[in-house]
């Protein structure tokens, strides 16, 4: 396998794995919004969500998806 196939392989894979990381930050950040400092935590959660989210819409630009 040619290292183009190879990146494009991992791509994919990357893009679930983030998926995943995002749901999991999303989880996290409403367990814990409502408690004593949670909120911060929350939002900071949110935030790297988010970001998470732009790096895989990038990565879905290179992707068959």
């Amino acid at each position: 396998m040619d290292d183009l196939t190879k990146v494009k392989h991992m791509i994919e894979h990357w893009i679930e794995h983030e998926q995943k990381h995002i749901a999991e930050y999303e989880q996290w950040a409403k367990k814990i919004q409502d408690r004593n400092g949670g909120a911060q935590t929350a939002a900071a959660l949110r935030e790297a969500a988010g970001k998470l989210d732009d790096a895989v819409g990038i990565l879905m630009k290179l992707s068959d998806k």
